[in-house]
């Protein structure tokens, strides 16, 4: 094979690798960016962050820890926490490729809705 036979080989390859790339990282959010809460392993509230407005609710778990969240300009996060370690405020907002907050003392979870079953809750 001569060389441009391989630069286009390879052009290819690197095309097919960025299409790949979009794809995953974009293609799972056509429905828009909808998080869902939990408290404890019961869905409390989705939240589509594309077409939410500016809100601020309060999660109880069963012991009665409370957590404060935020959505803020199309961000979900949890701004105040009555647990011991408050590692939950400093996660800051839900990342598109980032990991779910948590709030283990309260039981919360804020993370990216899965399926089609969660938003219809």
């Amino acid at each position: 094979m001569s060389q441009k036979q391989w630069i286009v080989i390879f052009a290819v390859v690197i095309a097919a690798m960025a299409g790949l790339y979009v794809f995953l990282t974009h293609g799972g959010q056509k429905d828009g960016r909808v998080a869902a809460v939990y408290s404890g392993s019961e869905l409390v509230r989705t939240v589509d962050l594309d077409t939410a407005e500016d809100q601020v609710f309060t999660v109880t778990d069963r012991a009665g820890g409370a957590n404060t969240v935020c959505v803020k300009d199309g961000e979900i996060f949890v701004a105040e926490a009555d647990c011991p370690d408050g590692i939950c405020m400093r996660h800051g907002p839900l990342l598109e490729n980032g990991t779910p907050i948590v709030c283990l003392p309260n039981r919360l979870v804020i993370r990216w809705a899965q399926s089609s079953a969660e938003v219809d809750n």
